[in-house]
């Protein structure tokens, strides 16, 4: 659900630690624990915050997409997946946008993810990665996609909960943007 900044901090009070701080918190709490668990949690924390538009700015603030970017390059399948959700639900932001367009690095890791061996093993990273890339290929008139994504996408196609979004992408996207 989406709140107003007023809301939120009539809802926190005097004596809780406002959002902007807490986001804060939750990214310095990724980065400086060692444990797993730990990590995954407050990554799904973050891609939940990353949801609503209002958080937008604090999310950039407390440098949350370096979190997210990190993470979908990590060899844990649910640090992927949270860190994949973080990014599409950022993705529309206007600052979080231009940062990840301007540097190719960070389309990379996106493609990446999609031609691993074990993308098709989770469809939510799957979909995410996709819509990631249809939201920010609809903002940009040209990009490069890589050479092995087109096969990759295509062993998704028997996967129920990703094969309408495939079949999107390879006849909507792929013709607009393959060079």
């Amino acid at each position: 659900m989406f709140h107003s900044k007023k809301y939120i901090a009539n809802r926190h009070g005097k004596h809780r630690p406002d959002r902007p701080h807490y986001l804060k918190l939750l990214v310095e709490e990724y980065n400086t624990t060692s444990k797993l668990v730990a990590k995954q949690q407050v990554l799904a924390n973050l891609a939940n915050f990353a949801y609503d538009p209002v958080n937008y700015e604090w999310l950039w603030q407390a440098e949350a997409i370096h979190v997210f970017l990190e993470s979908i390059q990590a060899e844990d399948p649910f640090l992927r997946e949270f860190g994949m959700g973080g990014l599409v639900n950022v993705c529309l932001d206007p600052t979080h946008q231009t940062y990840l367009l301007d540097d190719p690095a960070h389309l990379d890791s996106v493609y990446g993810l999609l031609m691993r061996s074990d993308a098709s093993a989770n469809p939510n990273i799957v979909l995410n990665a996709l819509t990631t890339l249809m939201l920010l290929m609809d903002s940009k008139k040209t990009l490069a996609l890589p050479q092995g994504l087109v096969p990759a996408l295509n062993c998704f196609k028997h996967i129920p909960r990703v094969q309408v979004m495939v079949t999107l992408f390879l006849n909507d996207y792929v013709p607009r943007y393959q060079s």
